[in-house]
């Protein structure tokens, strides 16, 4: 088996096309508003102040990463970002958030993220697949026979 080392100042950004919802799709969807104006440095007022959470792990997080298989376990995002991890711990088991943390982690809607090295980005990924398989699978998309997607 090889091992391949990749330097750290590989990032991993995701790109998405998205093409807002026609009439039929329903109304739930604001086309007035106009976002053209906010600026990409608009958003730095809405980050907290980093504290001890922020910078160690917690207890919780120490247990919930002891848990884990060692294939699974995110030792790289643990060192590097405790916050995510200690956030992940207390969302574990609240799958509705749990999907909204992911989704945010893993998916830029600012615009102007520098994305995750890509040790942490596999990682944060394989954890969410794992939890979307294992931990809180989700129920089939079939309803009345038929086929959602």
């Amino acid at each position: 088996m090889a091992t391949i080392t990749l330097p750290q100042e590989i990032h991993v950004l995701y790109e998405f096309e998205f093409t807002p919802p026609t009439k039929d799709e329903g109304d739930c969807f604001d086309q007035t508003r106009d976002l053209s104006s906010v600026s990409r440095t608009s958003f730095v007022h809405l980050r907290k102040t980093q504290s001890n959470v922020d910078l160690e792990l917690s207890g919780e997080a120490i247990h919930f990463l002891a848990s884990l298989e060692g294939n699974i376990r995110p030792e790289s995002t643990a060192k590097q970002f405790p916050r995510i991890i200690n956030r992940i711990a207390s969302l574990w088991k609240k799958p509705l958030l749990m999907d909204n943390y992911f989704e945010d982690l893993l998916i830029d809607q600012r615009g102007d993220r520098k994305g995750f090295p890509l040790q942490v980005a596999i990682e944060i990924a394989t954890l969410r697949e794992f939890y979307y398989t294992v931990v809180f699978p989700k129920p089939s998309r079939i309803a009345w026979g038929k086929d959602c997607e």
